[in-house]
């Protein structure tokens, strides 16, 4: 008994030492020996060959640590041997825990803090482990990656974990440490921009100001000069027919003599994209196009919005706000407990900001198209409704849309959160 306890302690020293050096060169991954290259250049020549073959430095320390793990096991179980069977259960506890605790728990509270110094040291002994280990590492990976191709094979592309996921996963896990409130709603942006599609920001058909082709100079000079925007696009019967756009500094420049002249003298050329059209899409085609607007179209190509690139880059940064946008703030949480909300205000957006739940869906962006879309017709001024625990308002309203909403949490929600 005594000769196997001595065999034991050494035993689960090394698999300390395989196991903490396993998770540490997991954790560093690529881009831990990246930074390895840059903080440790006497060694870049050793990096630079393993590069590429990290996993074969991780399987060496996996295979390691199993058998390692066996033979620790095994010497238990003879340990054992003589007990009876509650001496067992309570051993078998025990050793279980003093295992779980040195092999996972503190290894893996060492890793993540020292990751990159762990793997400084081991990827030289791992190098060699992998050599000697080779005959086994090899078949196993090919097994390895035969598995996995049937696996992929058969399952849906949903079902699996992403890299993106797993950043968004780190950046929660991390949100009280190394990144500020907005860097995390950054990152998270910049992963949900590729799912955007140009119809959840464009500013809607209905919100358009644009200007006759037939219109004379001067008269858009003065309808310019009372709107907050810097371009317009310019339309030739109708909104659904624009021809182009134009800047107010060309206005702007025009001499007395321009004055009398029609607009479409000055007129730009605009692009057109779908409402399904994907935002990142759209970017790259702006930058290429050199385009700070581009209308956007229904399928039958009626104007159904349009976009600026101030639009595109604040999904990705934010609100931009200007010296317009100060009266013209989404939602407005008052003092009485209401909140003031514009309709046009997307869904997801509106969750987000008050941690509500309202249904979203592909018929409708705005919380005015959901209420819309639960009404079956358009409200007027002062109609209730009540939705996801929140009594709506109508404040403004049209003949054709809905504009400002009054929400006030229902009394039985307000009962429910005390």
């Amino acid at each position: 008994m005594t000769h196997n306890i001595y065999l034991i302690i050494p035993l689960l020293i090394l698999a300390f030492i395989f196991s903490t050096a396993y998770m540490a060169l997991q954790l560093s991954g690529d881009a831990g020996i990246n930074r390895l290259l840059e903080r440790k250049p006497k060694y870049y020549s050793l990096l630079l060959q393993w590069q590429k073959k990290w996993n074969r430095l991780i399987d060496a320390y996996r295979i390691a640590l199993v058998v390692t793990s066996y033979f620790v096991f095994i010497l238990v179980y003879n340990l054992s041997y003589e007990f009876d069977l509650i001496q067992k259960i309570v051993f078998y506890i025990v050793v279980l825990a003093v295992y779980t605790f040195l092999i996972w728990m503190l290894v893996r509270a060492i890793a993540e803090n020292y990751a990159d110094r762990i793997s400084m040291i081991v990827v030289p002994f791992a190098a060699l482990l992998s050599w000697l280990l080779l005959p086994f590492t090899a078949p196993l990976n090919w097994l390895e990656n035969q598995i996995h191709r049937e696996f992929t094979k058969y399952s849906d592309i949903d079902d699996r974990p992403t890299t993106e996921d797993e950043v968004i996963n780190l950046i929660d896990e991390n949100s009280d440490q190394e990144l500020d409130a907005e860097e995390r709603e950054i990152i998270r942006s910049v992963f949900e921009f590729g799912d955007t599609v140009v119809r959840e920001v464009m500013t809607p058909r209905v919100d358009i100001i644009g200007l006759s082709s037939t219109a004379f100079v001067e008269e858009c000079i003065k309808l310019a000069g009372q709107k907050p925007h810097s371009r317009f696009p310019v339309y030739y019967e109708s909104i659904d027919d624009v021809v182009g756009m134009v800047h107010i500094r060309d206005l702007l420049r025009s001499t007395v003599d321009q004055y009398a002249l029609e607009i479409s003298t000055l007129v730009k050329k605009v692009a057109f994209v779908p409402e399904t059209m994907p935002l990142n899409d759209v970017l790259q085609m702006m930058k290429k196009k050199r385009s700070q607007l581009v209308m956007v179209v229904d399928e039958y190509g009626g104007t159904s919005g349009l976009v600026t690139m101030e639009d595109v880059i604040e999904e990705l940064v934010g609100e931009i706000e200007d010296e317009y946008d100060l009266d013209e703030k989404d939602l407005i949480k008052r003092s009485d407990g209401t909140i003031l909300v514009q309709a046009k205000m997307p869904i997801y957006e509106l969750n987000e900001a008050l941690s509500a739940s309202f249904l979203e869906s592909d018929e409708y962006d705005s919380i005015g198209g959901l209420i819309c879309s639960e009404l079956g017709y358009i409200p007027a001024i002062g109609d209730y409704l009540e939705l996801s625990g929140y009594q709506i308002k109508i404040q403004n309203a049209s003949q054709r849309q809905i504009k400002i909403i009054q929400l006030t949490l229902s009394p039985a929600h307000t009962a429910d959160e005390s």
